[in-house]
């Protein structure tokens, strides 16, 4: 029987988001925070990671169905071209050509793909896809805590999947040569996810997040990680050259510097390898909402830059507190099933 209420939920190492669906339309989410220290996956913290969610599941008592995202340095993903095959066959292909894209021993991995793109060229038909290789321990580890609290996994998804599934059921390409970056700033990774039209070029995971910044003001002034991110919050603004404000700016840029190459060796790769320079910039996740953050992609890399909200979706997708979309949006992809 179709069961009209399902939950989209986005484990990350600060916050759990979790989303709930009515009829395929948002209904009611939640935001909960993670004790800073305890690590989801770690054994001596399951006791507490399953009291955190049976406390959130108590407001969404109708929904079973669980659909659950992750984002995990240890989760790998490549983009790698194979010939045209037989769908049922690219598994086995993959079983024996992937070692030469993931220079590690794939046993106790987890491995799927999802076909991109049908392209032709002088040498024939190929697919681009996009493959994800997963430690097995981390799989069991997300079933393990789910089904513990008494609701049934329907998808493990990533991230970078649901933008593209956000990006395709909204209609949201802006003519297919357009190259869009969209940046998921979390607490501790940024995912940075490069499409031309709604097609994905690149995917990669940088270390670095709100957390680094928080870190810093909290070694500035000596103050413990709870009062620091109180300061990140409230008073950190990329852009305020006032001498009140100078010293705490100063702190966190050289950090932000240094992302900002290496993000933009990601951007240099797509214009030179790719021939697809990025024209637009997209950002999302809780560091995406410092102020003065798209004052500062903008005055490095010239390029538009924005933080995503309702109005990106043309106002299909409501929330009773609209500045929240940029932490839901991968718990509102990952309930979206392709055809």
């Amino acid at each position: 029987m179709f069961n009209k209420f399902k939950i989209g939920m986005d484990i990350g190492t600060k916050n759990i988001k979790v989303v709930f669906f009515k009829n395929e339309v948002v209904s009611d989410y939640i935001i909960k925070s993670i004790p800073k220290g305890l690590k989801n996956g770690e054994t001596e913290d399951d006791k507490e990671m399953l009291n955190i969610l049976n406390d959130i599941l108590k407001s969404f008592k109708k929904a079973k169905d669980v659909y659950l995202t992750i984002n995990d340095e240890r989760l790998i993903t490549r983009i790698i071209k194979i010939p045209k095959m037989p769908i049922k066959e690219i598994k086995d292909y993959l079983d024996l050509e992937l070692q030469q894209y993931i220079p590690m021993t794939l046993d106790n991995y987890v491995v799927d793909f999802k076909i991109l793109e049908e392209l032709e060229d002088n040498s024939g038909k190929f697919y681009n896809l996009l493959v994800v290789a997963v430690a097995n321990a981390i799989v069991e580890k997300y079933v393990q805590l789910i089904e513990s609290v008494n609701i049934h996994l329907k998808a493990i998804d990533i991230h970078t999947n649901c933008i593209l599934k956000l990006i395709k059921k909204y209609n949201l390409v802006d003519g297919k040569n357009n190259v869009r970056a969209f940046i998921d700033m979390g607490d501790r990774y940024t995912n940075v996810s490069i499409f031309k039209g709604d097609t994905l070029l690149i995917n990669r995971l940088l270390s670095f997040g709100g957390f680094d910044l928080t870190q810093s003001i909290a070694n500035l002034y000596n103050l413990n990680f709870e009062e620091a991110e109180e300061i990140k919050i409230k008073h950190l603004d990329l852009t305020d050259v006032t001498d009140a404000k100078e010293e705490l700016r100063e702190s966190v840029v050289p950090m932000i510097n240094n992302f900002f190459m290496d993000l933009n060796r990601i951007f240099e790769y797509c214009s030179s390898n790719l021939n697809s320079p990025v024209n637009e910039i997209f950002l999302y996740g809780g560091t995406s909402l410092i102020n003065g953050i798209t004052d500062i992609y903008f005055k490095w890399f010239k390029v538009p830059t924005k933080v995503i909200d309702c109005n990106f979706f043309n106002d299909k997708i409501s929330l009773k507190d609209e500045k929240n979309i940029p932490f839901l949006l991968n718990a509102i992809g990952v309930v979206i099933r392709e055809e």
